[in-house]
């Protein structure tokens, strides 16, 4: 049992596609996970941009298609298991929604098949706010969103809910129509 245990701990290290299948058990209890050729392609991608061999990705596919549990919750948690100095910037287009996959994220970092898989990567107690925590090591997630404060913050990795908003352009945005996501290109340049 203990060799099985280890071996289930060693593919979720491994394998972005099973972690984020367990990741979905997690966060989304009594749903049945479809695992689709998209799946595919983003973990692809997102390994593409963990290599280093591209820098922006904008992933437009239906709604409910699991891409923000993919990438805002799954993705950030498996990296920072890999590597838990890492410091992540994730920006919705809502306030509540921000909030959600902060809590998912920061839920399966806490959870017993995360900590067996990634026992190096601790949350740390000094900053646990839903939105914004961190790991022993001083990496971490932030959250927030359209019109919410970034000043001061700063991470390797941005994500985004709007790809029509990823270079900062002065679009509108939200129901209020007066705020634009113009602030956010200086982070996206680098």
């Amino acid at each position: 049992m203990a060799d099985r245990q280890a071996a289930y701990d060693a593919l979720l290290r491994a394998s972005f596609p099973a972690f984020l299948h367990r990741c979905f058990l997690a966060v989304s209890p009594g749903d049945v996970f479809e695992d689709n050729w998209h799946l595919e392609a983003i973990g692809w991608r997102l390994k593409r941009i963990q290599s280093g061999e591209i820098n922006r990705l904008i992933v437009t596919v239906p709604p409910r298609s699991l891409k923000s549990i993919a990438i805002s919750v799954a993705w950030v948690a498996w990296r920072l298991g890999h590597d838990p100095k890492l410091r992540f910037v994730c920006v919705s287009y809502s306030a509540d929604l921000a909030l959600k996959h902060a809590r998912d994220c920061r839920a399966i970092m806490s959870m017993p098949f995360y900590r067996r898989a990634f026992p190096h990567t601790v949350l740390s107690r000094q900053r646990s706010a839903e939105h914004d925590f961190t790991t022993t090591a001083r990496g971490g997630r932030f959250s927030t969103s359209v019109g919410g404060t970034m000043t001061g913050r700063g991470g390797r990795r941005h994500h985004h809910r709007r790809p029509d908003q990823a270079r900062g352009r002065r679009i509108r945005c939200g129901p209020q129509y007066g705020q634009w996501l113009v602030r956010l290109h200086p982070l996206l340049a680098s």
